[in-house]
């Protein structure tokens, strides 16, 4: 099963609109209060940036719980270089 998790109850309203919506469950709930299920694979895109650094460590530790022996957690984020160049190089 797929589920989708925001705590913001616009972007589940407007996530359910999307094509294939329909084979995802999503849950309007906060990351950190949410009980996770054992799972295989779980995914974060774009989530870190907004939370503090130690909301960060504690929901990184609760997804490490939840992973079933062998799972994977993916995590998408923006990030900045030190350097404009460097910045350039991974941005293209």
């Amino acid at each position: 099963s797929v589920i989708g998790l925001d705590e913001s109850k616009d972007m589940v309203i407007e996530a359910r609109k999307r094509p294939g919506a329909e084979k995802v469950t999503f849950i309007d709930e906060n990351i950190l209060t949410h009980t996770y299920r054992p799972s295989n694979l779980m995914i974060s895109y774009y989530t870190i940036q907004f939370m503090n650094e130690a909301n960060r460590k504690e929901m990184v530790k609760k997804v490490h719980k939840g992973l079933n022996p062998g799972g994977a957690f993916i995590l998408f984020e923006k990030t900045r270089a030190e350097t404009a160049l460097i910045d350039n190089m991974f941005s293209t």
